[in-house]
């Protein structure tokens, strides 16, 4: 695969060379596994950003307030402050908000590299697409279509 220059960015990148339509369905699907793993990433390394924050600062406290409509029987089911404290905090090493800067930066190198996968899958499907519309007999020769031919 070409590999974008980082002064190209990922719109200037060369087009791959001509392949078969079940190249560039290997290709597509290998590039749409790959977008699932960075999406996953990504969610982990937010929430790690969520988890820090939330720990360092805390909401107000609940249950504190009457409020009209809410029973006084609810506060038998409302968790003590200092058990909700303890389960956020707990785990959590003591320098975690330190690591803020290195997790928004492993976000947004992320979400970079994500962004250019999701060009490089939007650039195989056009050229599938492409391929298709110049060549709709090749499709005949795919496994799924020769499969249905077959049990046909």
């Amino acid at each position: 695969m070409v590999e974008p220059t980082a002064a190209a960015g990922p719109e200037r990148v060369a087009r791959e060379p001509e392949l078969g339509l079940r190249a560039l369905r290997h290709s597509r699907r290998d590039l749409r596994i790959e977008l699932l793993r960075v999406n996953r990433w990504r969610l982990l390394v937010r929430s790690r950003i969520e988890v820090a924050v939330a720990a360092a600062t805390l909401p107000e406290p609940l249950g504190q307030d009457p409020l009209p409509y809410l029973g006084v029987d609810v506060q038998t089911v409302l968790p003590m402050q200092t058990e909700l404290e303890a389960a956020l905090r707990s785990g959590l090493p003591i320098g975690e908000l330190d690591r803020l800067d290195l997790l928004r930066d492993l976000d947004a190198r992320l979400g970079a590299y994500q962004e250019s996968v999701a060009a490089a899958l939007e650039r195989a499907t056009e050229d599938f697409i492409a391929r298709l519309s110049l060549h709709p007999t090749a499709a005949l020769d795919l496994p799924e279509l020769r499969s249905a031919r077959v049990r046909a």
